[in-house]
């Protein structure tokens, strides 16, 4: 059962106990129809127990030429459309995961399938859901969850100043980015616009001109990125947020940058406080903005 359907049955849950309340026991034509209806529910809940996490839903609504002036849209569109969205939260998803390479196949790539449970009224589009399997009933975030909340990030940054850009994109994986550039060339090569809701909250372009703008942000000639290979100490690591405070030796400068998820020695890194270290980092740089940096790997000189 879909989360929809289960929070529909609780709302009539509570609606059939409502009438029964303000139901006078002499009309007892129509407490026996509530009551019958309401064993009806009780039964169908009883046998969906919710999961320990829901899978995660989100809303992708389409609006522009490819619309046209009907409640439809062009089915090549919309599968076009479905899929490279499909593929931004996959490679986000893998890539916070840890598990993502520039190129081939997404690793485990049914972790991150999305299913079209329903179409979404508006503005036409999809009520769209991951694909849960029993091996990852968890409470835990799933990697579809992380990967669709940080498109819908870049989305909104994209929309604000250089520095929240900056901040938005700064640690997601390189290949990943490149599949959100396709989703927005593909919105601007059919002058479409899109909308996305997800976890209560809504993010929508307002017109042709936002997305082409977006796409034009995110671009690669307005994002610069490098490898490079630094000399130094570490001064800290924040194990839960995966941060890191690393002294430039050449500079002096005091780095903050975030540890890559495929960097699995990260926790070894307090454990090196103020020993020589070989740092290899990404480094992002927004339009004129400052670099932000992504720990790649390291390794100890002293060891």
């Amino acid at each position: 059962m879909i989360r929809r359907q289960y929070e529909w049955l609780r709302a009539e849950l509570a609606s059939l106990n409502e009438l029964l309340a303000t139901t006078p026991e002499e009309a007892v034509i129509d407490r026996m129809s509530l009551e019958y209806r309401k064993a009806d529910v009780e039964t169908e809940l009883a046998a969906s127990q919710p999961p320990d996490r829901w899978p995660a839903t989100a809303r992708l609504t389409f609006n522009g030429a490819p619309m046209g002036q009907r409640q439809a849209i062009l089915a090549d569109f919309g599968g076009k459309a479905v899929q490279a969205f499909s593929n931004a939260v996959a490679s986000s998803g893998a890539g916070q995961r840890g598990s993502l390479s520039r190129m081939g196949p997404i690793p485990n790539r049914e972790d991150y399938n999305l299913l079209i449970t329903e179409s979404a009224l508006g503005s036409f589009g999809f009520e769209i859901e991951e694909e849960m399997r029993q091996d990852r009933l968890t409470p835990d975030p799933s990697p579809v969850e992380m990967g669709i909340k940080q498109v819908k990030s870049i989305l909104e940054a994209s929309m604000r100043d250089e520095e929240s850009l900056s901040e938005a994109v700064a640690d997601i994986h390189p290949r990943a980015l490149a599949d959100l550039r396709k989703f927005l060339d593909l919105m601007v090569s059919n002058r479409a616009v899109c909308s996305l809701s997800f976890q209560d909250d809504h993010f929508r372009f307002a017109d042709t001109g936002e997305v082409r703008q977006s796409l034009i942000r995110l671009s690669q000639d307005n994002i610069q990125e490098a490898e490079v290979e630094i000399h130094g100490f570490f001064k800290g690591y924040l194990p839960n947020g995966r941060q890191a405070e690393f002294l430039n030796n050449e500079t002096g400068e005091l780095i903050s940058a975030r540890v890559d998820a495929a960097v699995h020695n990260a926790d070894d890194i307090n454990g090196i406080l103020n020993q020589p270290v070989s740092l290899r980092a990404r480094t992002r740089r927004v339009g004129t903005g400052r670099p932000r940096y992504t720990i790649t790997g390291y390794s100890n000189s002293s060891g």
